[in-house]
């Protein structure tokens, strides 16, 4: 990760990622559908709106069937609180680099940032080390309930 930083004892420094999150917030917005997938409350380490401690549960590509159409990366995360799922879907996916994290381990840190050629970086931390990075012109992130059975 370029802005968030791992301490020595673990934790993650995240004031330098706020800082530049802050600055390019208009820039990385309309590149996101105007979600906040970048901002401090789905980065902290409490909250039903963080992505800290949810859990992978599908990762689908997605390849183009037409010479117009361009790769699509999807990821379906549980939140921490199982109460809702986050969806990411990446559009326009250039570069990808995927190390499948355990069942049910926990996602640390997660960083968006813009491209020097373009587009976005959104890089996934998860607990043993393991890393989803994804370079792509454009996200759309959604939160969907969980359906409660009885």
């Amino acid at each position: 990760m370029e802005y968030i930083e791992r301490q020595a004892d673990g934790s993650f420094e995240l004031q330098r990622y706020e800082a530049y999150a802050t600055a390019q917030h208009v820039r990385l917005s309309a590149l996101m559908g105007g979600e906040d997938l970048h901002t401090a409350d789905r980065n902290g380490l409490v909250g039903k709106r963080t992505l800290h401690d949810a859990w992978l549960l599908d990762l689908r590509v997605v390849h183009p069937r037409g010479d117009d159409e361009a790769t699509a990366v999807h990821l379906r995360l549980l939140g921490a609180y199982h109460d809702r799922y986050f969806v990411i879907r990446y559009q326009g996916v250039s570069a990808s680099k995927v190390e499948v994290p355990e069942a049910r381990e926990d996602l640390l840190a997660h960083e968006v940032r813009l491209r020097q050629a373009g587009g976005l970086v959104h890089e996934l931390l998860f607990a043993s080390g393991r890393a989803i990075v994804i370079e792509c012109l454009g996200i759309e992130f959604t939160e969907e309930p969980v359906e409660m059975t009885q």
